[in-house]
């Protein structure tokens, strides 16, 4: 967590730590909603594309405008809901085959 802490914090030119537990709220708080958008549950530290819209997620909650996070956010969100699909799919053909065998 304090990996990921360190990166909201730069983007956000943060250089105090009265605001840390705000900070790691707002980070659950994103972790779920792009997992939401993943359709499974994402390790943010070993996916570079979710961490880097998780990082402006926060961003957006931090200044209150989330609303507008999606709409300019859209293609990259796209991105990662279908990568994940195309991910499950393979995971759930690979199952198949083994139980097929």
């Amino acid at each position: 967590m304090s990996d990921i802490l360190e990166e909201v914090k730069q983007d956000n030119n943060i250089t105090w730590s009265e605001d840390d537990e705000y900070l790691i709220n707002l980070i659950h708080r994103a972790e779920n909603r792009i997992s939401d958008y993943a359709g499974k549950e994402i390790n943010i530290s070993e996916d570079s594309d979710a961490r880097s819209l998780l990082i402006s997620l926060v961003r957006y909650m931090r200044n209150k405008c989330e609303d507008q996070f999606e709409k300019n956010y859209i293609s990259d969100i796209l991105m990662l809901r279908a990568r994940y699909r195309i991910a499950n799919m393979n995971e759930n053909e690979d199952r198949e085959e083994e139980t097929a065998v």
